[in-house]
Order: C-alpha cells, then sequence, then structure tokens
C-alpha cells in the first residue's frame, strides 16, 4: 500500500503559480496591478522515470510480502513436525514404558516369591521409572514447539492448540535439482531493487535539467504624465525561464545512484549463490537422513526386537539375566527413538529445501 501510494503520487507536474501584485503613491495618484500564471515543464522524461521507479517498487513490495509469506509457512511447518516428532516419540515411551512395568510387575514377584533377587526386582522398577523422567522432557519439548507454532498461525497465546497426526514416512521432493532463484520472492525483490536503482540513476542524470518555466503577465498602470496628467497604460507578455547547469550537474547524486545500483547488482547475485547453497545443503541431509532410516528400519530394528524378545523370553524362563534383558531393551529404545528422530530431521530438511527453493508443498 505505500508502494501504491508513492507510485500514485510520483510523476506529477508541480502546481501552476498565481501571481499578483498592487501598488500606489502615498497619495493613492499612481499606481498599478499586475497579474501572472506560470506552470514549470520538465525538459526531461523525468516525471515518466519517476513514474516507472515507484510502478517497480510496488512488484518489489509485493515480492517482499510473498517472501513473509514464503517463510511464514516454512517455520510453521517445521514447528508441526516437531511438535508431531515429540507425540510419537511420546507414543514410543508409553509403549515402552508399558513393557518396563510388565516386566518389573513379573521380576517383583518373582523376588516375592524367593526365586528371583530383590536387586534385578529394584533394577527393573528403577528402569521403568526412568521413562517417566523421558516423557516428562518429551512433553516440555512439545509445550514448546507448540508455542512457538502459535504466534506463526496468528493464534492467541491464551488459547489451546491442539496438533494431531503422525509424520509422514518419507516424501521426496518432486524434484531434485538445485534450486533456480528466479522461484524466490525474496531474489525477484533483490532484482527488481537493482532494476529501480538503474532507473534511479536515469532519473539523477534527467535531474541535471531543472525544469523551465513558461506563463504569462498582466501589467496594468497609471501613471501621471505632466502637463497631460494621469493615464492609463497595460501591458500584455510571455514570460520563460530556462535554468542553466553551470554550477550544480547533480553530480554527487549521479555517482551515488551508479554506486547503490552496482551494490544491489552484486547483493542480487550473492543472494542467488546463497539460495543454491542452501537448497543444496538440505538436499544432501534429506540423503542423508534417508539412508539413516532405511538401514534402521531393515536391518537394525528388526535385528534388535528379535534380541529383545528371545532374551525376554530366556529370562521368564529362567535361562537368561535381567541387566542383558534391560541393555538389549534400551538398545533397541534407542534405535526407535533413532529412527523417529531420522524422520523428523529429514522432515525438517525437506521443509528447508520446499522453502529454499520457493515452492511448498
Amino acid at each position: 500500500d505505500e508502494a501504491r501510494g508513492r507510485h500514485r503520487q510520483s510523476g506529477r507536474r508541480a502546481n501552476p503559480k498565481l501571481e499578483t501584485e498592487l501598488w500606489h503613491r502615498y497619495d493613492f495618484g499612481e499606481g498599478g496591478f499586475g497579474l501572472a500564471f506560470s506552470q514549470e515543464f520538465p525538459i526531461t522524461d523525468r516525471l515518466r522515470l519517476e513514474k516507472e521507479v515507484t510502478r517497480i517498487e510496488i512488484d518489489a513490495a509485493e515480492a517482499e510480502v510473498r517472501d513473509v509469506a514464503r517463510r511464514l509457512i516454512g517455520n510453521a511447518k517445521a514447528e508441526a513436525v516437531k511438535v508431531l516428532a515429540a507425540q510419537q516419540q511420546r507414543a514410543l515411551l508409553d509403549k515402552q514404558e508399558s513393557v518396563a512395568n510388565e516386566l518389573a510387575t513379573f521380576v517383583a514377584g518373582v523376588a516375592a516369591k524367593a526365586e528371583g533377587s530383590m536387586l534385578d526386582a529394584s533394577q527393573a522398577a528403577l528402569d521403568a521409572a526412568q521413562l517417566q523422567l523421558a516423557l516428562q522432557r518429551l512433553q516440555t519439548e512439545e509445550v514448546s514447539a507448540i508455542h512457538a507454532l502459535k504466534p506463526l498461525l496468528g493464534w492467541p497465546a491464551n488459547r489451546a492448540l491442539l496438533v494431531a497426526g503422525n509424520i509422514a514416512e518419507l516424501k521426496p521432493p518432486s524434484s531434485s535439482t538445485i534450486a533456480v532463484p528466479q522461484l524466490r520472492p525474496d531474489f525477484q525483490a533483490a532484482k527488481l531493487a537493482a532494476k529501480a536503482a538503474a532507473r534511479e540513476l536515469d532519473l539523477e542524470k534527467s535531474k541535471r535539467w531543472e525544469d523551465f518555466e513558461a506563463g504569462v503577465f498582466l501589467d496594468a498602470e497609471r501613471t501621471e504624465d505632466a502637463p497631460d496628467g494621469l493615464e492609463n497604460e497595460a501591458a500584455l507578455g510571455v514570460r520563460l525561464t530556462i535554468p542553466l547547469p553551470w554550477w550544480n550537474k547533480n553530480e554527487g547524486a549521479i555517482d551515488e545512484k551508479r554506486a547503490k545500483h552496482r551494490r544491489l547488482e552484486k547483493e542480487a547475485l550473492a543472494m542467488a549463490q546463497a539460495i543454491e547453497n542452501e537448497a543444496a545443503t538440505a538436499l544432501a541431509m534429506m540423503r542423508q537422513h534417508d539412508q539413516l532410516i532405511t538401514l534402521t528400519t531393515q536391518q537394525l530394528l528388526p535385528q534388535a526386537r528379535k534380541h529383545v524378545a528371545d532374551l525376554e523370553t530366556a529370562y521368564k524362563q529362567g535361562q537368561g539375566n535381567l541387566p542383558s534383558v534391560l541393555r538389549a531393551r534400551h538398545q533397541q529404545l534407542e534405535l526407535e527413538a533413532s529412527y523417529l528422530d531420522a524422520l523428523r530431521d529429514y522432515h525438517l530438511a525437506r521443509i528447508r529445501y520446499e522453502t529454499a527453493i520457493g515452492t511448498q508443498s
């Protein structure tokens, strides 16, 4: 709206001038009256350049608005992923806590019958209690992410916000090419700013010649012409004022706009390189997390689950020891948590990639 207001105001001629004068002698015998009308006109195409500069500024402002939306969407998606990741981690720990409590109850029952060690029962109970602490930590992370998400959605701080669902499985981007900077609205705004600076340079060059002024005037006088007495005289004429660029040729302002144009062009080039690097980094992180997820889900987790099941069965049959069971369960929990962390980080990298290339699914 500010840019549109500047555009509407730009490129207008100066208002015309109306001048009057009235004079008389002390005895009101002789006097005169003058009336003049004048208008300034640009010698160069300054007004057209002013209009063009502000039109480009409107396009740049619209690109800036789109860039704010791009960043808001990316940040909101990232916080939503963090919330869902914390919820899935809590669901995993709830399941692990249920298994741990079941094992602690079994060990306590065996110890009560004097068929097992009370130390094993205490260790099993401690292992279940530690999961409660981990659950509290994840709940804190979820609350923190929700409060970070609220302002991104324009949600009141004192109003509850429920985020439900699960993190999606691997979702490769529709294109794995490096970013095309032209798709990014902030790059578009940078290029438009450089374009506007080029027009501003032309505008400052046009200001070397100031506007000329043309007008008409009417003078009427009553004067005493001895010995004939008072006479009335009137004159109608045309006035033209042309400023000459002798002392002020606007060199300093021209040098300033030329330097500004070069700076903005280099900033746009640097931004293009940064966009390409940002997208390439996010894409590389997606591939790394993809490999980690594949390794965890296809090899490590199946082996860990089978190993834990075998150890628990052997322990309940009196053929194993509790520390081995707890250690194996802890390793399985770490693998499952690592999988969820990798899935979360994959989607965070995907969001960064889509935000970097200027497309958001």
